[in-house]
């Protein structure tokens, strides 16, 4: 519901759909630039996997445009719907009248509609075409994950709970122990 109280499928506009289709061209974009990129290695071999968070935040944007674009592709559907039922009662009741003034008018109400219609079948193809490119892109995206399963909001924060200190006199190496305890530290900066 809108701040009026309208449903939100009364707020979309056909400029609105055409402006959010190359906002999820643009996140298609940058999510596949950021999955085909490799993690970036320090002179000591060591990565820090910060392409990941990138992936990731991708990959939820990507993921909000899809949501976005299912409601606009049931929005359009239910337009196309309207314009086939409307076209359908001009052209019946066109038939009934009997002056041409008013043939006229239902005439040129009908190619505005007609035009409107296969506007809104032209946007709906697009609109079909980008969820499956933003589909595909998300699932190549899917094929690179984070290092661990830790979310990326969760990653530091368990780091410094008491679960993960225990541990540590069952260490069996002093190199197992020195890694646990920087890493208790949390990261640099």
């Amino acid at each position: 519901m809108t701040a009026e109280g309208k449903p939100v499928e009364e707020a979309i506009t056909i400029a609105g759909v055409e402006a959010s289709l190359e906002e999820a061209a643009k996140c298609v974009a940058e999510l596949l630039r950021v999955a085909r990129r490799p993690p970036a290695v320090d002179k000591n071999g060591f990565s820090e996997y910060l392409f990941a968070a990138e992936l990731y935040a991708k990959k939820a944007e990507a993921e909000q445009c899809l949501e976005k674009l299912g409601t606009y592709r049931r929005w359009l559907g239910n337009e196309i719907r309207r314009c086939e039922n409307n076209l359908e009662v001009l052209s019946t009741h066109q038939d009934m009248l009997n002056t041409d003034r008013p043939r006229k008018y239902f005439s040129e109400a009908q190619s505005k509609l007609a035009a409107l219609y296969k506007r809104l079948l032209k946007l709906q193809e697009k609109v079909e075409q980008m969820i499956k490119k933003i589909q595909e892109a998300v699932c190549k995206a899917a094929q690179k994950q984070y290092p661990s399963n830790i979310p990326q909001k969760d990653r530091y924060s368990s780091l410094a709970s008491p679960a993960f200190e225990q541990p540590l006199e069952q260490d069996t190496s002093d190199i197992d122990r020195d890694l646990r305890q920087m890493l208790m530290k949390g990261p640099i900066g």
